[in-house]
């Protein structure tokens, strides 16, 4: 009887127990899976559309063709560093300034114009007379032919431009907002706050996905005190607070580089006058600085930085790409370099050297990165001691993992300085613009992604 009992006792604490585990592993499994619910993963980039190949599709000829306009007729002429890119996922807007069009039967100075593209290159507007210089206060006048551009998602873009002689005696920064068709909304505005003795250069405008944009420039001293100076809008093209300034600039050539993220983040790159380095900061989209400044050295004495460029995503993660030259022995060496960045401005991995020869210059580099960040490089390069007055214009292709996706891709230009590269990403496409003897061409390529 007693080991009966026993049995039934040890019957009974096997069967409790195997009830208290089997309700554990249940609330264990509820728990794991109301965790589980509340997890928020972040794409990887394995995860996201990579690029896997670039095609050539067709070269467009903007400027190819005398034009009837109203009482404008003319057959374009636009010299080296006039023309300007922006886009949307659907479409692009190119503009640029035509030298000594015939208005009214009277040649006048210049125009500046635009022509609309969908994402595939063709033709979707006519030819934009945005300006010339037979208006009452056009913007035309001497000195400003630096424009750029942005565009919003419904084809609605703003242009800005320095003019000489419209900020007492010296150049200011000027915009004006069109829209879809090309329509003036409101007047040009005055951007920057006149100050004594500064001249005013190299306006850049970016544009978030509500329809809010940014204005920087770089304002620079009589004394050589050089600065960069950012203003900010509403979608309505009011002023959004005061002026933010950056203590750095150089008005030599336009060397800083300012991008935005679909949140209105924004970050801005410069190369200060005199200095040795190139230097990153970040701001919310409130115009707040957001931790310290990024520092890119010199990899040793005889190196020295020049311009860059910098591309952000969607998601804020950036790319900066910049121009190393190095002279040692009496041999020059110049390189294009970039690094890439996380939103928390955090490397990931190390700066890559995508160019590099003893007898070849390389200048002015340019990246444009899409939303899944996919992205490309494109630089000017010409031989050390040309006598042929040939140079190119080079993209480089890479997927989201920062791996170069086919070979180095040469367009054919003439040997110019001031020949600053663009290329714009639309859709599945890239365009990229070439300036050869006046004639404005844009190559476009359809990318390929898995």
């Amino acid at each position: 009887m007693k080991k009966i009992k026993k049995l039934l006792f040890l019957i009974s604490i096997i069967i409790t127990s195997y009830i208290f585990f089997s309700s554990c592993q249940t609330f264990n499994k509820e728990i794991n899976s109301s965790v589980e619910t509340n997890v928020i993963t972040q794409p990887s980039p394995s995860s996201l559309p990579k690029l896997v190949d670039v095609v050539e599709e067709k070269t467009i000829q903007v400027n190819d063709e005398y034009y009837s306009v109203g009482n404008y007729s003319f057959r374009d002429y636009s010299l080296d560093g006039t023309s300007f890119m922006a886009s949307n996922k659907d479409s692009f807007i190119f503009t640029w300034i035509s030298y000594r069009p015939i208005i009214n039967h009277k040649i006048v100075e210049r125009a500046s114009l635009a022509q609309k593209f969908d994402s595939d290159g063709n033709k979707i507007s006519p030819l934009l007379i945005l300006n010339d210089d037979s208006a009452e206060n056009s913007y035309l006048t001497a000195f400003s032919n630096i424009m750029d551009t942005a565009m919003d998602e419904e084809g609605n873009f703003i242009v800005v431009w320095n003019l000489e002689y419209k900020d007492g005696d010296e150049r200011g920064i000027f915009a004006q907002r069109y829209d879809k068709d090309g329509n003036k909304i409101g007047a040009q505005f005055h951007v920057n706050t006149p100050i004594k003795n500064y001249t005013h250069y190299y306006p850049s405008v970016v544009m978030d996905k509500e329809k809010n944009f940014i204005i920087a420039w770089v304002s620079s001293s009589r004394t050589f005190e050089e600065k960069t100076l950012i203003q900010r809008y509403d979608k309505d093209g009011n002023k959004i607070g005061t002026q933010i300034e950056i203590p750095f600039g150089n008005s030599i050539w336009k060397s800083y580089s300012i991008a935005m993220d679909k949140d209105g983040n924004f970050i801005v790159t410069c190369k200060p006058f005199m200095k040795n380095k190139i230097l990153i900061e970040r701001f919310d989209k409130g115009g707040n600085k957001i931790g310290e400044d990024i520092t890119i050295d010199p990899n040793n004495t005889n190196e020295f930085l020049t311009s860059s460029s910098i591309a952000m995503n969607e998601n804020g993660n950036f790319i900066i790409v910049w121009n190393s030259n190095e002279r040692k022995n009496d041999v020059e060496k110049d390189k294009i370099l970039m690094q890439r960045y996380n939103k928390e401005g955090n490397k990931i991995g190390e700066n890559i050297i995508i160019s590099f020869d003893n007898d070849i210059i390389r200048r002015n580099p340019s990246v444009e990165m899409d939303k899944d960040g996919n992205f490309a490089i494109f630089w000017y390069s010409e031989p050390i001691d040309n006598k042929t007055d040939e140079a190119s214009l080079i993209t480089q292709f890479f997927d989201n993992e920062g791996n170069k996706v086919g070979s180095q891709i040469e367009n054919k230009v003439e040997q110019s300085y001031t020949n600053r590269p663009q290329i714009k990403i639309i859709k599945n496409n890239i365009a990229v613009l070439i300036q050869i003897d006046g004639e404005i061409f844009i190559k476009m390529y359809k990318l390929i992604y898995e």
